[in-house]
């Protein structure tokens, strides 16, 4: 694969690339890469720094709030422009220039104090022209730092291991470990939201399954995993949503498939559309009208519904309550009097497009910060078990440290919460949890070893 190739096949990512980046997705990078990435480059304020493989710009901004005198290099000019285009709204003093990392003819000898590179160098054509080049443009004491996806789990190479009964149970590590391989991957993260299509696959072609199997294998999946907060009497409402990044689906499976679900449960469903979702997702937009109409009536006809031509105008923000704008009590009443009329039962939420992002994140605060106070919990039961006083006291003060670090971290989630700040907040809890979980598991197996 050729420069161009790979220039080509990023051009026709960049715009799907930088939406899912800039809102907080690319949760392993975020998470795994960069913590371990940016220890390891360590100090870089006041240094002169490359970023070969730059992509948009999003590790290049970071490194510039730390200090450094940023350059971006990337082959793809789509993504440069996107990098452009942010350094021109929130200028950091970066440069960014359209360039090969094999060919960095635009920079002088020994004129870099650091090149930085973090999962592209296996995206180039020629690494070994790529390496020599950062030797020629850093300074003697410079330094080179790089990450890149793990041979032994790279997809197209990787050699699975399995049971006699023809189950997965890992990766085979070493097989096609110094194996050469030119291919596109297709990719996507792990935190975007996905659109099911059958019962299995998702970010696929509904045809792969007939949608009458699928969405009645669907609905047993969701009863059965409903069933115990069924037997708690807990209501359930059914919240589905697209994010409008989302394309490529089946529109008409994810229509059915949204009133099914609303039907397995106790509520009525909310449905995020976003500003011009009539727009540019036509007909999500109205596969999921049809269904809030269904859903309305209590029509449970949504493995049956035949294929017309649903005609434009067919919604109306009046009657049907999956985004209500301006919820007045009228129009609520009004969607409430529907509502019943369908025989449904359980609460109606209605939320404006901010109310349901906020919410949702919300939700996810409150769940860290409840997974964070169980873990002190326990680590406050192994301060009262251990028998050495001094252990014990050194116990308690850390203890003490990582309530405190929660404590303002959860002050800080206080206020309206969107995808970037939920990152941001959830990168410095995951980072405390994992030091109180390190002190947990040292104390039991200390206590583990005093006892053999």
């Amino acid at each position: 694969m050729m420069d161009g190739d790979v220039a080509h096949w990023w051009d026709r990512n960049a715009e799907v690339w930088a939406r899912h980046v800039r809102a907080g997705y690319d949760v392993y990078r975020n998470l795994y890469n960069n913590p371990a990435f940016f220890d390891f480059v360590g100090e870089i304020s006041g240094k002169t720094v490359l970023d070969a493989g730059c992509g948009e710009g999003y590790n290049t901004r970071l490194l510039a709030r730390q200090g450094a005198r940023m350059t971006g290099v990337d082959l793809s000019e789509k993504m440069i422009a996107f990098a452009r285009s942010e350094e021109e709204r929130n200028p950091l003093g970066i440069r960014y220039e359209v360039a090969s990392m094999s060919d960095l003819s635009v920079f002088p000898d020994e004129s870099i104090d650091a090149v930085v590179s973090t999962m592209a160098l296996m995206d180039c054509a020629g690494y070994e022209e790529a390496i020599s080049e950062f030797w020629r443009v850093l300074r003697s004491d410079g330094l080179l730092a790089f990450n890149i996806c793990h041979p032994c789990f790279t997809y197209s190479i990787r050699d699975w291991d399995y049971a006699e009964s023809g189950e997965v149970r890992g990766v085979r590590l070493g097989c096609g470990y110094f194996e050469e391989t030119v291919e596109t991957e297709r990719w996507w993260f792990g935190a975007a939201p996905l659109i099911l299509a059958d019962p299995y696959i998702y970010d696929r072609s509904g045809g792969l399954v007939p949608h009458a199997p699928a969405l009645k294998a669907n609905q047993k999946i969701l009863k059965k995993n409903l069933a115990y907060a069924k037997s708690r009497k807990i209501p359930l409402m059914y919240m589905g949503g697209l994010d409008p990044a989302v394309k490529g689906a089946d529109p008409e499976f994810c229509g059915r498939n949204a009133a099914m679900s609303a039907f397995a449960t106790d509520g009525y469903w909310v449905f995020y559309e976003g500003p011009t979702y009539d727009k540019d997702h036509v007909d999500y937009f109205r596969w999921f009208t049809r269904a809030n109409r269904a859903i309305v009536a209590g029509d449970r006809s949504w493995h049956t519904w035949a294929r017309v031509d649903l005609a434009a105008g067919f919604h109306d923000p009046e009657r049907f309550g999956h985004l209500v704008l301006s919820g007045t009590p009228e129009m609520i009443g009004k969607l409430s009097d529907e509502f019943r009329k369908g025989g449904r039962t359980g609460p109606i939420v209605v939320f404006s497009p901010e109310g349901f992002a906020r919410t949702t994140y919300m939700k996810l605060a409150a769940d860290a910060f409840l997974q964070g106070e169980n873990m002190l919990a326990q680590l406050r039961d192994e301060s009262q078990r251990e028998k050495s006083p001094a252990t014990a006291a050194e116990i308690k003060r850390r203890l003490e440290t990582y309530a405190a670090q929660l404590a303002q971290l959860k002050a800080d989630a206080s206020g309206p919460m969107d995808a970037a700040k939920w990152n941001r907040l959830n990168i410095a809890v995951q980072e405390c949890l994992k030091r109180v979980g390190k002190v947990i598991a040292e104390t039991r197996l200390q206590a583990l070893l005093d006892n053999i």
